[in-house]
């Protein structure tokens, strides 16, 4: 499995007051930069990301928007600075048009409704496995995570996501961004060619329409996050067949949407 280093973060001063009293302190702080994705020679993503795994990161993306259906339609890949250039095997400029058609109503705030008709549309789950886990495999992922999770240990303000395969972290990136470092785990996965409908995806951040759609499209059965569920996501999960999986605590979990892939030993 690929791991990060701490190039994503650089060490700063600052002064911390604990218990009154002021003291001068080197502490770690996460890095972002600005990330532009081409395709074709075309700009397709600007992103703000943590500059580690940028080849996975532009994967992941266009994977997750639905640009590329797999490895199979990339020609070459390659990463100048803070650029990744892809050059794919035949046009992709209609898939360009329809992702880019698909964000701009996940991210308006005056066309939710447009953006459930295009929900509507789907007749059929894109998510079909009939993959199974235990809710004690979910604890033993959880702290995994947490022993790898190296940047947010140290300096906090990154997301972790990982996925799982037979019980194994086969994937883990940590990133400013929640929906980059899902990004980065698919790109790893995609390189890696991991059976996306054997595994489980976990992540720190929220689970949004839009962070849904991108898990779903992969194939992966279950997503999972420590974070509280939002309704759009909860809808996309219903739609695409998706487990979606809010509050994963030490305590427990809840399930918000198709419960039988999760066994309650």
């Amino acid at each position: 499995m690929q791991l990060q280093n701490l190039k994503d973060s650089i060490v700063v001063e600052a002064y911390k007051i604990l218990d009154g009293k002021k003291q001068r302190v080197k502490t770690l702080v996460a890095l972002e930069s600005p990330i532009n994705i081409y395709l074709n020679k075309e700009l397709i993503a600007s992103l703000f990301a943590s500059p580690s795994l940028l080849k996975e990161l532009a994967l992941g993306y266009l994977f997750g928007e639905g640009i590329i259906k797999g490895l199979e339609d990339i020609e070459s890949i390659s990463v100048r600075g803070n650029n990744v250039y892809v050059s794919s095997k035949e046009d992709l400029s209609l898939r360009v048009k329809a992702a880019k058609t698909i964000k701009i109503i996940d991210s308006s705030c005056g066309s939710t409704d447009d953006f459930y008709k295009l929900l509507d549309r789907i007749d059929k789950p894109f998510v079909k496995s009939d993959f199974k886990i235990t809710v004690s495999q979910i604890r033993d992922m959880w702290k995994k995570i947490n022993e790898a999770s190296e940047i947010f240990k140290m300096g906090g303000a990154v997301h972790s996501s990982a996925i799982f395969q037979n019980n194994k972290m086969v994937a883990f990136a940590e990133d400013v961004g929640r929906h980059n470092a899902t990004d980065k785990v698919i790109g790893i996965g995609l390189l890696n060619k991991i059976d996306f409908s054997r595994s489980v995806l976990i992540g720190t951040g929220r689970q949004p329409a839009s962070m849904v759609l991108k898990i779903a499209r992969s194939g992966i059965p279950i997503s999972i996050s420590i974070r509280g569920p939002i309704h759009s996501g909860i809808h996309v999960a219903e739609k695409t067949g998706l487990t979606l999986i809010a509050f994963s605590r030490k305590t427990g979990l809840t399930i918000y949407t198709h419960p039988e892939r999760i066994i309650e030993i």
